[in-house]
């Protein structure tokens, strides 16, 4: 095994709410070529990336306060598109309302630039030159496939929001499962008319 194959990888995340997974499932999963990412449908803020020999991501300084500065928001599903590379396809939801999104993914790259290691130059190039928001259905396409679904997908209408409330780290060791492991709210947020917490907690 690699040295890189034995590392643990990590991603910023922000989570879809259950009730809109399962409308995804509904309106996409049936269709061959989707599938459910084993951590839930996400969308990714940040990575994946490597953290320096020795250090923990505990020590991992500046996402608490980008979120607690940050207020929730909303965004908004938008049909399908598409990560075009020859019979190496993906296909993903839109996502309108990606302005907070964007400029959310700057600002946590902003303070981790100098702590975290990208996953390679690809990852790198997406998260500093090309970061679009979305959430994944489908990756490794034909391009036949690709065509048939996106045909297929956009005959199935999905008008949903939700609001990001927090974000979250995820971890994957080696190639064992992701396993969420700290979660940073956003602002202020109120639930239940009681403050959420501002410190990140454990998944």
């Amino acid at each position: 095994m690699s040295e890189a194959a034995q590392r643990t990888r990590y991603v910023l995340l922000a989570r879809v709410p259950r009730e809109i997974e399962v409308r995804i499932e509904d309106a996409f999963l049936t269709l061959v070529g989707t599938t459910r990412p084993l951590m839930g449908y996400h969308i990714t803020l940040l990575g994946p990336f490597y953290l320096p020999s020795g250090v923990d991501y505990y020590a991992l300084k500046g996402i608490e306060q980008v979120c607690q500065n940050w207020p929730p928001f909303y965004v908004r599903l938008d049909g399908l598109g598409a990560f075009r590379s020859k019979d190496n396809n993906a296909i993903y939801i839109r996502l309108l309302e990606a302005t907070e999104l964007v400029a959310l993914h700057n600002a946590l790259w902003a303070v981790l630039q100098n702590q975290i290691i990208l996953q390679n130059e690809q990852t790198f190039r997406w998260n500093t030159q090309n970061y679009e928001p979305h959430i994944t259905l489908g990756l490794g396409l034909l391009d036949e496939e690709l065509e048939q679904l996106l045909h297929l997908g956009e005959e199935r209408s999905l008008e949903e929001s939700f609001l990001v409330q927090e974000i979250w780290l995820a971890g994957q060791a080696s190639d064992g499962p992701w396993q969420y492991l700290l979660r940073y709210p956003l602002g202020l947020t109120q639930v239940s008319g009681k403050k959420e917490e501002q410190h990140p907690k454990k998944g």
